[in-house]
């Protein structure tokens, strides 16, 4: 699993073109026998704007947790 969140202040801000501001690569995250996330890839450019759409218990929120550093 990997986690690399863009740095804070001003820094987040600059860069070259192709640069993520998140990376997520390989994440699952189970609860007991439930896969709430199987292997996701998410990358959020710099600048991007994005949105997170599913079901009701889709796992988009473990997924945003596990962004968060909530869940590992």
């Amino acid at each position: 699993m990997l986690v690399t969140p863009a740095p804070s202040g001003t820094q987040a801000l600059q860069g070259t073109p192709g640069e993520y501001a998140l990376r997520l690569e390989g994440i699952s995250k189970s609860f007991g026998e439930i896969r709430a996330n199987d292997d996701v890839t998410l990358r959020v450019r710099r600048g991007a704007i994005h949105g997170v759409v599913g079901e009701n218990g889709a796992g988009k929120t473990t997924l945003m947790r596990i962004a968060y550093g909530f869940y590992r």
